[in-house]
């Protein structure tokens, strides 16, 4: 693991930080994109389209942000993962319910994210660290984001496209499954290292 990584697993405490911040507006967001889903008409999904490219905007933002002002903490690394995993999750079971999602690729979706969440609370049990997201998971969540987003296009014929980025989105699903899981596992050697470093 890196001294960047090794940093970033213990991290400072804050939680207003601009970085932080960001990353509630994406939860915030969710509620609008939501009600404008289950309304009729062009306008609504427009709308929703509007603010889901927005969303997209600030998954990318927070983590800029939060480096480029050194404001990686406890906090963030809880609220960045933790609002993508709320506007994706939210999103995807609306669109499952409105039949425009397959039940297949949302269960794999809500499925994974389960797993991690389980992951990381063992983790913070047993080493009282939190884990902050990687770039797999980031890049899984901007591959499904574009895919809602596709689905959501009041546009004819893109269908193939859809499929493809389907297939695509369960691909870095799976892969950011493996990098998470090679994390913890790496993650618990450095808190362990950690541990005896200071017991010694």
């Amino acid at each position: 693991m890196t001294k960047s990584t090794d940093s970033a697993l213990f991290a400072k405490h804050n939680l207003w930080t601009l970085s932080n911040m960001i990353s509630i507006s994406r939860i915030v967001l969710t509620i609008p994109i939501i009600y404008l889903l289950v309304q009729e008409g062009d306008a609504a999904r427009w709308g929703a389209l509007v603010l889901i490219a927005i969303a997209i905007i600030t998954d990318s933002l927070d983590g800029i942000v939060a480096r480029a002002r050194n404001e990686i903490t406890e906090e963030g690394k809880l609220l960045d993962p933790l609002a993508d995993k709320i506007a994706v999750g939210a999103i995807v079971l609306v669109l499952a319910i409105t039949c425009e999602l397959p039940l297949w690729f949302v269960g794999i979706i809500l499925g994974r994210d389960v797993l991690i969440i389980l992951a990381g609370i063992y983790i913070k049990s047993k080493y009282g660290v939190l884990f902050p997201s990687n770039n797999w998971g980031k890049w899984a969540v901007t591959v499904i984001a574009v895919t809602v987003f596709i689905v959501l296009l009041p546009v004819e014929g893109l269908e193939t496209i859809t499929m493809i980025l389907k297939f695509l989105s369960v691909f870095m699903l799976a892969a950011s499954t493996v990098s998470y899981t090679l994390r913890f596992i790496e993650a618990g050697k450095v808190v362990e290292s950690h541990r005896q470093e200071h017991s010694a």
